[in-house]
Order: structure tokens, then C-alpha cells, then sequence
């Protein structure tokens, strides 16, 4: 058997249970602020991906960039939540060409006393400098002992993924960017590193292929891929594209079951934080096998706008990354009014009677994996 890689005894247990009993809670009674916020640092990104349009955001509207959130708007947002956050999922763009990344997250360690995992994903374009910022994460990190989960997004072998990414040479450097983060997970406790898989109708079944170029390189278990599945959305600026999920389907099962079948091998050797993570990301995978096949329903009940939101570069509130309906400014007023305002309790109403969009994003799956693990793990 393989050995699953270490790197969770960075982990603060007495805020892993405190945060348990936090998420416990939501499951019977309605939070009044998220425990998970999906927030978007900036739309700046130096790829061209083919199934994404923030990268097209300040190229058609460059002035747009001036109005992103500055730290006093992150400072206002960060406070309000406080104790409330448990996981704080970065995003962008490209989050690392945010220059004022790391003081960013130096005010979610200051304002929220419960926070337990924060993480991102990168294109790894940048290797120099994704290098500089995560040591500074990891340094302000494991004084707290708050993990730090970093994915480099990897969508194929090397000519497939330069092109769906729009970047020659993309390849090279996000491997370069992934074997870099892997030789600091050997000195950090609290830093943990995977691959981000967007399944898409360009990549549909090329999976396996993908993993037997990066084993060539790179120390890596099937397990440290997290996939995902190609969604439209409001994070992704494409929300009028239209998924044909069944020209894609037997592709996309084929990647799901490859990856169902290649981690069962791993093995924890005490180690049971990353037991439990691959226990969920499997759940995820068998059950984003149901949602392909039935795309109109959802696998488990949404968590959205009770447990999470998503919150763009300009302080704009959703429901999620996917559904394009703006709550209000954090900008302009206090989150928790936004969250208790008629027309967010009326939005949670059609969620919870599955009339929203009907999605399975990773963004938004891992929220509702955790509060109905009962059904997630063996239903």
C-alpha cells in the first residue's frame, strides 16, 4: 500500500473541536454569520483559461481593478465574522498576484480566534513569488496552528493543459510551482499540497494520463488530487455558458472512477486528519458520479447562505460561487444585516427547496459534506 503524505499534525485539536461543535450547531439551528467563506481577493490573473472569463474582467474594464477591496474593507469583514469562521477558502483570479495577500490573511489570524484551515489554489504561473508568500503564510500560520492547503492547478498533460490554460509553457511552471510546495510540506506540519483537477468537456478522461506525466516528476499519491467538475457560475464571470453534461458524461466518469479506484490504496499510519479529509473527498467523487447523471438534482441538501457565502474582490455578497444573485456590499453595510435583510431569508427559502441553480462545485460541496457527513460518508 501507499503511504498517504503527512503534513496534518499542524493541526491546533482544541480548535478542531471547537470548531466540530461550531459546525455541529449549524445542522439544527441557523447561523448568524457563515462558518466558511468563499472570498475572492482580486480578479487579476495571468492565465487565459478556455473555461473561465475572470481573466477577460480587466482586460475589457481595466479600471475596475481600483475598486478591489482594500485591507480596511478585509479589516471590517474579517472582524464582523470573527470567532464565527472556521474555514476561509481564498480564491480569485489568481490569488498571489494579490500584493497585499499575506497582510490579508495576517488580519483573519488577528480577528478570528477560530479559525482552523485556510485555503487557495493557484495556476503556479509564478513560482518565485507563490514561493515567498506561502513561507510567509506558513511562518504567521503555525503560530495558530491553522493549516494552510495550497493546490496547484494541473487540468491535463503538457500540451492539453497549455492549452486550456492559454499559456505556452504553462505546464513547466506549475510543476515547478508543485515540486517547490511539496519540498516545503516536508518542513511544515501545517502546510498541505494537492492538485487541483477540473474535470471539463475539454479534459473529459484524461485523468490517469495526466497522473503518469506528474509521477515522472513528483513524489504523489492519487489521493492529493482534489478534482472538480466544470461549472458556470458568478466566481468564473461565464454564468450565461451552458454545460452539456451528457456529451461529457462517459469521460467524466471514467476520471471519477480512476480516482475512486486509485486512492483506496492509501494508507494513514496514525495519522487520522488525513483519514478523514480523503474519507470526504471520496464522498465527493462518488457523489459527483450521481450528479452527472442527474445534473438537475442535488446530491445533498445546499449549505449555501447558511453555512457559507461567497464574497467578491469588490465586497459584493452571494449566495455561492455559482449563483449570480447580489445580497448586498460589505463595502456599504454590515454582513450580518445582509444576512438577515427579507430578500437573503427569502434566497435561503428557494434553497433550501432546491430552486436554485442545482450545482456539485467543489466550492460549495464541502459545506454540505460536512454538515450531512452521515449521508455523505454512507448513504
Amino acid at each position: 500500500m501507499r503511504r498517504c503524505p503527512a503534513g496534518d499534525n499542524g493541526v491546533n485539536l482544541k480548535k478542531v473541536l471547537a470548531s466540530i461543535s461550531k459546525i455541529a450547531v449549524t445542522k439544527i439551528k441557523e447561523p448568524k454569520l457563515p462558518w466558511r467563506i468563499n472570498l475572492a481577493v482580486t480578479y487579476l490573473c495571468n492565465a487565459k483559461c478556455i473555461m473561465c472569463n475572470v481573466w477577460k474582467v480587466y482586460r475589457d474594464t481595466p479600471r475596475l481593478v481600483r475598486e478591489e477591496m482594500s485591507l480596511r474593507h478585509f479589516d471590517k469583514l474579517l472582524s464582523e465574522v470573527g470567532s464565527h469562521l472556521v474555514w476561509l477558502h481564498v480564491t480569485g483570479g489568481e490569488p498571489f498576484l494579490r500584493k497585499d495577500l499575506v497582510e490579508i490573511l495576517r488580519i483573519a489570524v488577528e480577528k478570528c480566534e477560530n479559525l482552523v484551515v485556510v485555503d487557495t489554489s493557484t495556476n503556479g504561473l509564478t513560482p518565485k513569488l507563490i514561493k515567498t508568500s506561502v513561507e510567509r503564510v506558513l511562518k504567521l500560520f503555525q503560530e495558530r496552528g491553522i493549516v494552510f492547503g495550497v493546490g496547484v492547478s494541473i487540468d491535463g498533460p503538457p500540451e492539453l493543459h497549455n492549452s486550456m490554460r492559454g499559456v505556452e509553457g504553462a505546464w513547466e511552471r506549475a510543476v515547478a510551482t508543485l515540486k517547490m510546495l511539496k519540498e516545503l510540506e516536508r518542513s511544515y506540519d501545517n502546510l498541505q499540497v494537492h492538485i487541483s483537477y477540473t474535470i471539463t468537456e475539454h479534459n473529459a478522461g484524461h485523468l490517469a494520463e495526466t497522473y503518469d506525466y506528474l509521477r515522472k516528476i513528483v513524489n504523489l499519491d492519487p489521493s492529493e488530487i482534489s478534482v472538480s467538475i466544470e461549472h458556470s457560475g458568478v466566481q468564473f464571470q461565464n454564468l450565461n455558458k451552458r454545460i452539456d453534461y451528457k456529451s461529457v458524461k462517459d469521460g467524466m466518469t471514467k476520471d471519477l472512477l480512476w480516482l475512486l479506484e486509485n486512492s483506496k490504496g492509501c494508507r494513514f499510519l496514525g495519522n487520522p486528519i488525513a483519514w478523514v479529509r480523503v474519507r470526504f473527498k471520496t464522498a465527493f467523487v462518488r457523489l459527483a458520479l450521481q450528479y452527472i447523471k442527474e445534473p438537475a438534482k442535488m446530491p445533498l441538501p445546499c449549505e449555501a447562505l447558511r453555512s457559507s457565502i461567497y464574497i467578491d474582490p469588490y465586497g459584493n455578497v452571494y449566495p455561492c460561487t455559482i449563483w449570480g444573485v447580489k445580497l448586498g456590499s460589505i463595502k456599504d453595510d454590515k454582513l450580518t444585516r445582509i444576512l438577515q435583510s427579507p430578500h437573503t431569508k427569502s434566497l435561503r427559502r428557494v434553497i433550501k427547496e432546491g430552486k436554485c441553480p442545482i450545482c456539485w462545485s467543489g466550492c460549495e460541496s464541502w459545506t454540505s459534506l460536512l454538515i450531512h457527513y452521515w449521508r455523505a460518508l454512507w448513504g
